[in-house]
C-alpha cells in the first residue's frame, strides 16, 4: 500500500478483533464508514487495481488518533483472514497491487494506546468495472464568478464518473479563440472534483471540457463539456467603478431651447452611482445627421462635463438640425457605454437608446416612420454587437453546383451526444432527417470562427472528390450557417482504433501474467486477435491505396484516426482539417500549426512538406502502433528531439511480431523517400504475409 504521511509496514500491531460492522466507532472517535473514492489500474510487474479509501470524521473537533492501521481480506470461495497492509497518519489511503479477479474488504483500525477500539469495515469493493472504458463525467457547471486581486475567477465542479477514476484534466477556452487552451489535473484525494479558472475576460463565451484520465490510457475515457458567459464586471463586482467601467447614462433626454438656437441635454446618473462609487467625468459627442446612412461629427469625446453636471447646453449649433448626442460615463474603471439620443430638426424625440452607441455610417434620416426607424436602429446595434462573428456571407453564392448538393440545412440535423473531443471541435452522435428517413451520422461541430470559410470549402472539395470507398469514412454533407459550421460523415459507432487497441490491452497483460498452466482457455483469442488486428492493418494499406491513386495525401495516418465501422471493418477518417482543429499531447506547434511529430517523416518534420511518401512513413508508424496496442511511438523522447532521433539513423524497435511485419514497416521507414515502397507495394507485401499465415505471437 502506497499511502501519503507516514507510513510503516513492520510494526504492526497485534489485530484487532472484529465484534460488529459498525458505521462510526462509539464514543469520542466519530469516523465514518470507509469508501472508496476512486479505483483505477496500477502497475507492479503486471497490471494490478489500484484504490483510494477515505474514513472522515463526522465531528471535526474530536481527538484524531494519529495513526490508524489499514488491513484487508478478498472474497473467495473462503473468506480469507484479515492480511496487514500499512498503517497511515492520514484519514484516507492509497491501496495498489490488488489482484483485478477477486472483490475486497478493508478494515480501518485507530491506534491508540491502551484501548480497544473498535474498528470499521468497507462493504465489499469490487474492481471489474476497470475493465470498461470510463463514462464522462455528470453535472458539470459554473457554481460561482467572484473577483480577486481585480482578476475574474469562475469555480468549475462536476460529480464523478460512474467508475469513478482517480484524476481528471480540466481544459477551457473562448469558445471564438483560435489561441491554447488552459488546463489543470486534479488528482484524488489531493484535490476536489473542482477547479478555478483563472484570467478569464468579461462577458465573454467560454467552453469547459472535463476528462477524466485512465491509468497509462488503459482505458477510453469520455469527456463532458459545458459553455458558460462570464459575467459584466459591474454584475460581478456588484457596480465598484473602481474596477469597472459605468454603465451607460440613464434617461437622457434633449430639446431645443432659445428660439432653436441651442440644445439642452440632461440625463442622470449610471446605475450604482453613490458618494462612495464616484463618476470622474462625463464625456459627451454629438453628430449632425443628414442624407441617408450618413452624418457629420461635430464633438468626438472632447466635451467633458464636470463630475458633479447631469446636464449640458450646446451651443453655436445649426438650428433646427437633426442630431445624434451620445453621453457615457468615465471612472476608474474606464470610460463606459453611450447613452444615445436622436434629435430631429423638429425639435421632437425620435428614439432613445442606452447602452450602445451607434455608428454613424448607420444614422436614420428623421424622414421615415417611426416603426421604420426603429426597426433599422435595432437592427443595426444587433450588428454591430455581433459583426465579429460574421467573418462570410450566410450565402451561397460561392458554392459550385458540384459542390451544392452536400449543402444540408442545419434544422435537418438533431445533436446528440459528443463521442470525440478536440480543443476547437467536437465530434457529436447526432440524427440526419432526410428523404423521410432518420440517418445516424457523426457531425464535426465547429464554434464560430474557429476556421475560415475559404479554407472549409477548400477542404470539402478534398472529401467530395475522395467520394466512397470501403476502408474510408463516407463524407455526406456540410451546413454553412454562421455560428453552426458542421461537416457530416457516416457513423463509426465502435469509436477509434486507438481506444480499441488500448481497451484490449489490461486483459491480454492479465493473462500474460499468470502462469501457463493457469490460464484459461481464451488466452488463444490473443493470437487470434493478432489476425484480427493484421486485418486492419490490411484494410488501412487498401484504404491509402485508393486515396494515394487519386493524387491526394493525408497528412496524419495514425491509429486515433482510423475508425471501426464495426468489429470487422475499418475506416480511414479525420482528413484535413483535423490538422488544424484538434489539439492532443500528440501534436506539436510548428509556426501555428499542430503537426503530429512522433508519426511524422524527417523531411516533413523538418520542411514541414508532406507527400505520398511522409504517408507511407506514418503508415509504419501504425503498424507499429497496432501491434504495440496503441503504445506511443518514442515515448521517452521529447518532441523536439524526435528529428535529431532518427536523423542518427535510429528507429523503433520491433515490436511483439513476426520478422515479416517488421520488414515491412521498417521499410516504410528508408532514409530516402524514394525507397519507400508505394501503398500497391505495401498492399502485395501485407498480403503475401496474411497468405504465408506465418506465426502471430500475443500483442504485448
Amino acid at each position: 500500500m502506497n499511502t501519503p504521511g507516514n507510513i510503516c509496514f513492520s510494526c504492526a500491531p497485534k489485530p484487532i478483533p472484529v465484534s460488529q460492522n459498525t458505521s462510526l466507532v462509539p464514543g469520542t472517535f466519530n469516523i465514518t464508514k470507509p469508501n472508496a473514492v476512486c479505483k483505477d489500474y496500477g502497475s507492479h510487474n503486471a497490471v494490478s487495481g489500484h484504490l483510494i479509501l477515505s474514513w472522515p470524521w463526522v465531528n471535526g473537533k474530536a481527538f484524531i488518533p494519529s495513526v490508524f492501521m489499514v488491513e484487508a481480506r478478498n472474497y473467495s470461495k473462503e473468506i480469507g483472514n484479515w492480511d496487514f497492509v500499512g498503517m497511515t497518519n492520514e484519514t484516507f489511503a492509497d491501496v495498489s497491487n490488488l489482484d483485478l479477479g477477486f472483490e475486497y474488504q478493508f478494515r480501518i483500525s485507530p491506534i491508540i494506546a491502551h484501548q480497544n477500539i473498535f474498528p470499521v469495515i468497507t462493504d465489499w469493493i469490487s474492481l471489474k468495472e476497470l475493465k470498461q472504458n470510463i463514462s464522462a463525467p455528470r453535472n458539470v457547471r459554473v457554481t460561482n464568478f467572484y473577483m480577486k486581486d481585480n482578476i475574474l475567477k469562475a469555480t468549475i465542479d462536476w460529480k464523478a464518473s460512474e467508475e469513478i477514476p482517480c484524476s481528471y484534466k480540466v481544459f477551457w477556452f473562448p469558445l471564438t479563440s483560435r489561441q491554447s487552451y488552459e488546463q489543470k489535473t486534479v488528482t484524488l484525494p489531493k484535490n476536489s472534483l473542482s477547479v478555478v479558472l483563472s484570467n478569464l475576460e468579461f462577458e465573454k463565451n467560454y467552453t469547459v471540457v472535463v476528462s477524466p484520465i485512465g491509468f497509462q490510457n488503459l482505458r477510453q475515457s469520455h469527456s463532458a463539456k459545458v459553455w458558460f458567459v462570464s459575467p459584466t464586471c459591474l454584475n460581478v463586482t456588484e457596480g465598484n467603478f473602481d474596477i469597472c467601467a459605468p454603465g451607460p447614462p440613464l434617461n437622457i433626454k434633449a430639446k431645443w431651447i432659445f428660439s432653436g438656437s441651442k440644445i439642452l441635454v440632461t440625463w442622470n446618473p449610471p446605475t450604482y452611482t453613490s458618494s462612495e462609487n464616484k463618476i470622474i467625468s462625463y464625456h459627451v459627442t454629438v453628430s449632425e445627421a443628414f442624407g441617408h446612412f450618413q452624418s457629420t461629427v461635430l464633438f468626438q469625446n472632447i466635451l467633458v462635463v464636470d463630475k458633479n453636471s447631469t446636464n449640458l447646453t450646446l451651443s453655436n449649433l445649426k438650428s433646427f438640425v437633426h442630431y445624434i448626442i451620445e453621453v457615457s460615463a468615465v471612472s476608474k474603471g474606464g470610460k463606459g457605454l453611450s447613452a444615445v439620443f436622436e434629435l430631429n430638426s423638429e425639435g421632437t424625440n425620435v428614439i432613445s437608446l442606452a447602452g450602445y452607441a451607434i455608428p454613424y455610417h448607420y444614422i436614420i434620416p428623421a424622414s421615415l416612420p417611426l416603426l421604420v426607424v426603429l426597426i433599422l436602429v435595432i437592427r443595426s446595434v444587433f450588428c454591430k454587437k455581433r459583426r465579429k462573428y460574421q467573418g462570410f456571407p450566410s450565402g451561397i453564392a460561392d458554392i459550385d453546383d458540384t459542390m451544392r448538393r452536400y449543402l444540408i440545412q442545419v434544422d435537418k440535423i438533431e445533436l446528440r451526444e459528443i463521442v470525440g473531443q478536440g480543443a476547437f471541435a467536437s465530434v457529436h452522435r447526432a440524427m440526419l432527417n432526410r428523404y423521410k428517413n432518420k440517418e445516424e451520422v457523426a457531425v464535426k461541430v465547429f464554434p464560430a470562427e474557429s476556421i475560415n470559410r475559404r479554407n472549409m470549402l477548400h477542404e470539402i472539395d478534398i472529401l467530395r472528390l475522395i467520394g466512397r470507398h470501403e476502408n474510408v469514412v463516407g463524407f455526406i454533407g456540410f451546413t454553412l450557417h454562421v455560428e453552426k459550421m458542421y461537416l457530416v460523415f457516416e457513423y463509426c459507432q465502435y469509436g477509434n482504433l486507438h481506444a480499441h487497441l488500448v481497451s484490449l490491452k489490461p486483459e491480454l497483460m492479465y493473462m500474460k501474467s499468470l502462469p501457463p498452466s493457469e490460464r484459461p482457455r481464451s488466452y488463444a483469442w490473443g493470437r487470434g486477435h493478432a489476425i484480427r488486428l493484421s486485418s486492419y492493418i490490411y484494410q488501412v494499406a487498401q484504404g491509402m491505396l485508393y486515396i494515394s491513386s487519386l493524387k491526394l495525401i493525408h497528412r496524419d495516418i495514425a491509429a486515433r484516426n482510423i475508425l471501426l465501422y464495426d468489429d470487422r471493418r475499418v475506416k480511414i477518417g479525420d482528413f484535413g482539417l483535423s490538422k488544424d482543429v484538434y489539439e492532443t499531447k500528440y501534436y506539436a506547434s510548428e509556426t501555428q500549426k499542430k503537426l503530429p511529430i512522433k508519426w511524422m517523416a524527417p523531411e516533413a518534420i523538418e520542411k514541414q512538406k508532406f507527400n505520398i511518401f511522409t504517408d507511407v512513413w506514418s503508415f509504419g508508424v501504425l503498424m507499429w502502433e497496432v501491434f504495440k496496442l496503441g503504445k506511443e511511438p518514442y515515448p521517452e523522447i521529447k518532441n523536439s528531439n524526435v528529428l535529431q532521433f532518427l536523423k542518427l539513423g535510429y528507429r523503433l524497435e520491433q515490436p511483439h511480431c513476426s520478422k515479416e511485419w517488421y520488414d515491412i514497416m521498417y521499410a516504410c521507414w528508408h532514409k530516402y523517400p524514394r525507397s519507400r515502397p508505394s501503398f500497391k507495394e505495401l498492399v502485395q507485401k501485407i498480403e503475401a504475409v496474411l497468405e504465408k499465415n506465418s506465426e502471430y505471437t500475443i500483442l504485448i
